[in-house]
């Protein structure tokens, strides 16, 4: 997804649904900035931490983890 103002939201919300149902965020043709909007259903017992991580391969290690909290 391309857009140009970093400020705009980038997914809609539940209640954005509910009050407009065929709301839908557009993506700007050569836009500046670029993001990766990602949708899906997990079951129970499946994490969308997990499945991040497997998607950007960060290993899982607390040594890792600690560092990723330093300003």
């Amino acid at each position: 997804m391309r857009y140009d103002d970093p400020k705009i939201p980038l997914s809609l919300t539940d209640l954005d649904r509910m009050d407009t149902p065929d709301a839908q965020v557009e993506s700007v043709e050569d836009g500046q900035f670029q993001a990766l909007v990602l949708s899906f259903t997990l079951g129970s017992s499946q994490y969308a931490t997990m499945a991040l991580r497997e998607l950007m391969k960060m290993p899982l290690l607390a040594q890792f983890q600690k560092t990723t909290n330093v300003e």
